[in-house]
């Protein structure tokens, strides 16, 4: 689903125009972006947690030459699943064959 779908689904549930839904979308990513960017969290009870992990750098090998390169640290975006959404994901389970 795609930003601008996501907001026409939202107007239409809410009875809002799309006007007011993009301005409520937008300011929600804004203030998840600045979050992150302060090295924050976001906690979503029941959806998941959005927060930041840095890779460590290290040493690598260019696969083309074989020579040594230094690898740089970055940071990046983890989301952790919160367990009620994790259990509404889960597959069904599967029904057990019995022997005759």
């Amino acid at each position: 689903m795609r930003q601008s779908e996501l907001i026409s689904t939202i107007a239409e549930r809410t009875g809002l125009g799309k006007g007011q839904v993009k301005t409520t979308v937008d300011s929600f990513l804004e203030v998840l972006r600045g979050e992150l960017l302060a090295e924050g969290e976001i906690l979503l009870a029941g959806f998941g947690k959005f927060s930041t992990k840095v890779r460590q750098g290290g040493k690598g090998r260019n696969p083309m030459t074989g020579e040594a390169i230094t690898i740089a640290p970055t940071r990046n975006v983890k989301f952790t699943t919160a367990k009620a959404l994790k259990d509404q994901l889960k597959p069904p389970p599967v029904a057990q064959r019995r022997r005759a």
